[in-house]
């Protein structure tokens, strides 16, 4: 019944999203040509193998892509869509012009196929696959793949029970419904990446705990309520941060699944997901968290280094590291793709927010910064508007560490002042970039520069402390980060060769400094 009601959910979803997709039997080999855009949507092919002896989610197939201009290539799994005879495989464009494919498998029906598909160089996509860049997040824009610097700050909504995959509709209608809101919800608190716990979703749709379920195949419905979500975020210029599994106590791991971590029944699942959403861009995931009760490093390297293996497209993988919390401790023997972290910031009120995300760029030179802790509103009873909005700041300053935010799922408080997380988000969209280096030299309060541009951050202040004598303004504005609305407040009067800026009341001021 699942497969039927996915199937047809394709359907609507190929209408919905203006995918391109290609059905095939093994009546003939040449699968023809398709077109498709740079980046998004990605286009897919169908095809038909009534010949599948044993587990189908077993049987291995391989596509490579080849670009017909550069030589690029790109190689991407098969996956078993179900119904015992679907398979498919998918393509997100990454240059424009034409790209053949063939089929590899030591399955006849599988193998053998080859085709084409024209990449459009015009596209509507906001950006590509996101990359790590100069210690900091990047997208892929335009023809050229030009890498774009952003900020990746993540909310998690626990108010109405849609921080798992499993508590949304198979529905299509009100599977849409429910994400639309979540990405309404995520912008309206000026949060660009949304939340989502998957752990033994992956296995059956609708379960959190290994020993609630019976199946080590992965759940067709897990992928589809996945894939919408991925695709109607993206098309927003929003990301979603998967937590793979969650932790052994809540038994939200693959322990109790099969051959355990990394065994079989894991793999398996690491190459459908390489199949499915390796193509799809906008997504990161974390391995999981109280990795210290059910993991071990290696685990969590062999995991790492097998899921990018398969995938043809890049995407942030990451896990949590425990810097010693109540006698436990973890850590991996070599940073992943973003650096995690469990840092609690009050735990050392002495060190600020922008401190300590400084020491954890130090000290992992060349990754972005994560803070997965979770720094909801009002928990641990420290995660104040205030103390967000400032943490939020500190984070930017320091060069672009990432977080975890929202609503608290005990209460379900929301944001009081959401407007002032909005303003945090509409500046850093203009104003982030990837040459940004801390420049403490050039004021009293925190500071970036770049070639563009100089931007001082000082809290609780009337007025800011200034080295600027050997800078060349051409403009300069400040920002009420408290305030209601987003408003540069132009200053014509500004003099650089002075010692001090004097704001006109006490708040949390930005000073930007444009330079020619």
């Amino acid at each position: 019944m699942r497969i039927r009601a996915y199937l047809r959910f394709i359907s609507l979803s190929l209408l919905l999203m203006s995918l391109s997709c290609g059905f095939a039997t093994n009546a003939g080999k040449d699968l023809g040509s398709q077109t498709g855009s740079l980046w998004a949507p990605y286009v897919e092919w169908q095809l038909e193998n009534e010949s599948i002896e044993g587990n189908p989610f077993d049987i291995t197939a391989d596509v490579t892509f080849t670009h017909e201009a550069s030589g690029e290539v790109i190689r991407t799994p098969m996956f078993y869509v179900g119904d015992n005879t679907h398979w498919a495989f998918r393509f997100s464009g990454t240059r424009s012009g034409r790209w053949t494919f063939t089929t590899t498998s030591s399955d006849a029906d599988l193998d053998g196929f080859s085709g084409e598909v024209i990449i459009d160089a015009t596209t509507d996509a906001p950006f590509g696959f996101l990359v790590a860049e100069n210690q900091k997040f990047a997208v892929q824009t335009g023809e050229s793949g030009e890498l774009q610097g952003t900020l990746y700050n993540v909310y998690m909504n626990g108010t109405w029970e849609t921080d798992q995959v499993g508590d949304f509709s198979l529905e299509p209608e009100r599977l849409t419904q429910q994400i639309d809101v979540l990405l309404d919800e995520t912008q309206a608190n000026g949060f660009n990446v949304v939340f989502m716990e998957v752990f033994n979703n992956w296995f059956k749709f609708g379960t959190v705990a290994h020993n609630e379920h019976e199946r080590d195949t992965p759940d067709p419905d897990t992928f589809m309520v996945l894939e919408t979500l991925i695709t109607r975020a993206h098309a927003r210029g929003l990301h979603v941060h998967l937590w793979m599994w969650g932790d052994e106590q809540r038994k939200q791991t693959p322990r109790g699944v099969g051959e355990g971590i990394n065994g079989k029944e894991d793999k398996r699942l690491q190459r459908y997901i390489a199949a499915r959403l390796g193509p799809i861009p906008g997504w990161t995931m974390a391995y999981g968290f109280d990795l210290e009760e059910w993991a071990k490093p290696e685990d969590v390297l062999e995991w790492h280094d097998s899921l990018q293996s398969l995938s043809g497209w890049p995407h942030l993988l990451t896990a949590r590291e425990l810097n010693t919390y109540k006698g436990y401790t973890f850590k991996l023997p070599e940073p992943l793709d973003i650096v995690s972290t469990d840092d609690r910031p009050f735990d050392t009120p002495e060190v600020s927010f922008y401190e300590l995300a400084l020491q954890r760029f130090e000290e992992n030179a060349g990754r972005p910064l994560m803070f997965e802790r979770r720094f909801l509103y009002t928990r641990d009873d420290v995660w104040t508007m205030d103390a967000t909005r400032q943490a939020l700041w500190q984070f930017a300053m320091a060069g672009g560490a990432a977080s975890i935010w929202g609503a608290i799922w005990e209460d379900g408080t929301p944001y009081p002042n959401p407007e002032q997380l909005r303003i945090h988000h509409d500046f850093w969209q203009q104003y982030f970039s990837l040459d940004l280096r801390v420049s403490p030299e050039l004021s009293d309060g925190m500071t970036l520069r770049d070639a563009q541009r100089i931007i001082i951050y000082k809290e609780n202040t009337d007025s800011i402390t200034l080295n600027l004598t050997d800078t060349n303004a051409v403009s300069v504005f400040a920002l009420d980060t408290r305030a209601d609305s987003y408003e540069e407040l132009e200053l014509r009067d500004f003099d650089a060769s002075a010692s001090r800026w004097q704001a006109p009341y006490v708040s949390d001021w930005v000073l930007v400094v444009s330079e020619n």
